[in-house]
């Protein structure tokens, strides 16, 4: 299993169903440095997606969530290639992945 911190849409249960066919149960936690960003609109759905961007003395909430290699791939598909993913600490000491904006 892959820890995976989570502060958007990935932490709600009913895109984890639909995407995974289960729910992920996670724990609170943070990440310092940071902020949510919710400035890229999509033109072709118009939604407006969150990101996390480096800001001195940021911290983002979210959960860490776990999950098998195949659904890390049926989420890489849906964080499409407006997220990467990378390393990080949270605030509590845990390293997991997160996906961090490419653009």
């Amino acid at each position: 299993m892959k820890k995976l911190f989570c502060y958007g849409t990935l932490q709600e249960p009913s895109v984890q169903l639909e995407l995974i066919g289960r729910t992920a149960e996670g724990m609170l936690t943070s990440i310092e440095g940071f902020i949510v960003l919710r400035d890229y609109v999509d033109i072709d759905d118009g939604i407006a997606y969150p990101r996390i961007v480096k800001y001195p003395n940021g911290c983002v909430y979210g959960r860490i969530l776990e999950f098998t290699d195949e659904e890390i791939v049926l989420l890489d598909e849906y964080e499409t290639e407006m997220y990467r993913k990378e390393e990080i600490e949270t605030k509590d000491g845990h390293v997991v992945w997160v996906y961090m904006p490419t653009i």
